[in-house]
């Protein structure tokens, strides 16, 4: 994660409540929280990306690229450049462009 200015949690009393939440998650360099959510990122997405290329079996997004465009994905190849196609579909959706 790039040094830039974060939001900043100004804590000016405690108290108790029961079954309180607080949402959060740690970024930096990985194997951190986000990893987690990189994982489930993949799972949520690959139906949708299915749509879009049907040929697609299974993709991965490994924590060395910070799950940001590299993906390593396995398709069923029908024709010449049809890795380039199914890699146009992956550029195609917002999470990965």
């Amino acid at each position: 994660t790039p040094i830039e200015p974060y939001p900043v949690l100004e804590v000016k009393t405690i108290s108790y409540k029961k079954d309180s939440i607080y949402l959060a998650t740690v970024v930096g360099k990985p194997p951190l929280e986000d990893k987690y959510m990189g994982y489930l990122t993949e799972r949520l997405f690959l139906p949708l990306l299915q749509m879009n290329a049907p040929n697609l079996i299974d993709y991965y997004m490994p924590e060395n690229g910070v799950f940001h465009n590299l993906i390593l994905a396995k398709i069923h190849t029908r024709y010449n450049a049809h890795a380039k196609q199914v890699m146009h579909a992956f550029w195609g959706v917002g999470q990965m462009s």
